[in-house]
């Protein structure tokens, strides 16, 4: 079923831009040149550019449109209980990417292996290719804490910060299973992406029990610290892989930069942007108290 809607969008797509049109090859044949064999069997994988992107832009367009839309005249879902199981599910599961990614890097020392590997059959490779799969599918996954948010009517969430951040990483990851997916250098992301993670979901997790562990979330504000520091991390290594010519096409070493790029400078302007409103509510507390 998957392949007849790709092959629809595709048809759809050749329909509209014309299949001979230089839109058409950026579009579309651009991201099919050089594919690699060993993950094409995957499902969700083994998919084309237009379905990638109709999957993000589907969940953009429910999340931030259509439900909201939908919900405006009902009551927010109860969705407590499902939440707290979500959270704590995510926590599990970016901390068994964790650990795997440590494992699988030889304890980081993988991380500097700059060579390119195509071609490479070995079961290593395979198992890693593998993980690497299952990540991507958790970056899809994802995508249901924004659906829980638009249910329960907390539609003040739903930024462009937040869809972007959300939908731009199940696109990488494509990327990455659709070219070279054995690429021991790049382990370094999902091992730090992971952990963030595993903080992120934690506090979620954590708050969304009640008011009563608010004493206990003193941390939040250094969540967005540690995303800064990841997407700077995440640029860095991006640049060296591309300076060490590890066989990665440029089309997803750009997308990837600019991705790292863009979330850097979305994340920086919210952080300020609640600095400035929590030192301005600190002063509006200060003037009260001399009041």
């Amino acid at each position: 079923m998957l392949r007849t809607i790709d092959a629809t969008l595709v048809n759809i797509l050749g329909s509209v831009l014309g299949t001979n049109s230089t839109l058409f090859y950026l579009a579309h044949d651009y991201w099919e040149e050089g594919t690699d064999d060993r993950s094409k069997q995957y499902p969700l994988v083994d998919i084309s550019q237009a379905t990638i992107s109709s999957i993000i832009l589907l969940y953009g367009l429910l999340t931030y449109f259509i439900i909201p839309y939908f919900m405006k005249e009902r009551k927010p879902f109860n969705l407590k209980g499902a939440i707290i199981g979500y959270d704590f599910l995510m926590v599990a599961i970016n901390l068994f990417f964790f650990i795997k990614t440590i494992q699988l890097s030889d304890y980081g020392r993988e991380w500097f292996i700059w060579h390119d590997t195509t071609g490479d059959w070995s079961d290593r490779a395979m198992q890693y290719i593998w993980i690497a799969y299952l990540y991507y599918l958790s970056k899809l996954v994802d995508l249901f804490d924004t659906f829980f948010m638009a249910l329960r009517k907390s539609n003040q969430q739903i930024t462009f910060l937040h869809i972007w951040h959300h939908s731009s990483l199940p696109y990488a990851g494509w990327l990455y299973l659709k070219y070279n997916p054995y690429t021991p250098s790049i382990l370094i992301i999902p091992f730090v992406n992971s952990f963030v993670h595993i903080i992120m979901y934690g506090y979620y997790g954590m708050a969304a029990l009640g008011p009563h562990m608010r004493p206990y979330l003193w941390w939040k504000k250094y969540i967005t610290q540690i995303q800064l520091f990841q997407f700077t991390i995440v640029f860095i290594w991006f640049v060296t892989i591309a300076l060490a010519r590890t066989n990665l096409p440029f089309g997803y070493l750009a997308c990837s930069l600019f991705n790292a790029v863009v979330l850097f400078t979305l994340f920086s302007n919210f952080y300020i942007q609640s600095y400035r409103q929590q030192k301005k509510l600190n002063q509006i507390k200060q003037t009260e108290k001399i009041d």
